[in-house]
């Protein structure tokens, strides 16, 4: 066992010694530490409603990680550039997330924005070890199925942060073609078969240490 597979399953070692990268909180939602999983969800822009949306995608979480999952919509984003880097996307998680794993629960947060500054292209990209931004702009541009390009873009960040990296299994929900407009050709909703036996590995080996 690596000594950051030792430490990352402590949010206060990730912490400590900046462990912040995809997987490093992968104990968190398959290992046995907590029994439920609490999306929160910030948003940009007036007048939407992304309920639907995040519920389905608890959904699929749970059945994914086999812990009851469930949604607090946490706050509308109204002053915000429509265009974030790197650094003010991680500035905005820093500023809005109001969660942080403990007690019973681990967290995935989620962050609903405009545009990728650095990859304007991208639907959806990792925030750290325990959250996810996706990019509406980019997943309008596709053409059609807004809401479904949501959910598969929100699960396929989601599996990085279980561990999975990306594969090229045709319609596979981790193909690596899914961040970069590949919805638009196919569009899983759910981990294939291939993409579950290595989740079910990666519970297995976090739970065996």
């Amino acid at each position: 066992m690596s000594i950051r597979n030792h430490l990352a399953p402590s949010p206060v070692m990730r912490n400590m010694f900046g462990l912040h990268y995809d997987g490093d909180a992968k104990s968190d939602y398959l290992g046995e530490k907590y029994s439920n999983i609490l999306v929160e969800v910030d948003f940009f822009g007036e007048g939407q409603n992304y309920r639907n949306q995040m519920e389905a995608l608890a959904e699929k979480i749970e059945a994914a990680t086999g812990k009851h999952t469930q949604v607090l919509m946490s706050s509308r984003i109204s002053a915000l550039e429509d265009t974030l880097s790197d650094q003010e996307l991680l500035q905005q998680k820093k500023l809005y997330q109001n969660q942080s794993s403990g007690g019973e629960k681990a967290i995935f947060y989620v962050l609903i924005v405009s545009l990728y500054q650095e990859e304007p292209e991208l639907i959806g990209r990792t925030l750290e070890e325990d959250g996810v931004a996706v990019f509406l702009d980019a997943i309008d541009a596709l053409g059609s199925g807004r809401d479904e390009i949501i959910i598969s873009t929100l699960l396929h960040e989601f599996g990085h942060q279980l561990g999975l990296p990306h594969n090229s299994e045709s319609r596979c929900l981790m193909n690596e073609q899914l961040e970069v407009g590949g919805a638009s050709r196919y569009q899983p909703d759910d981990f294939c078969a291939f993409e579950q036996k290595q989740i079910s590995l990666i519970k297995q080996s976090i739970n065996n240490n």
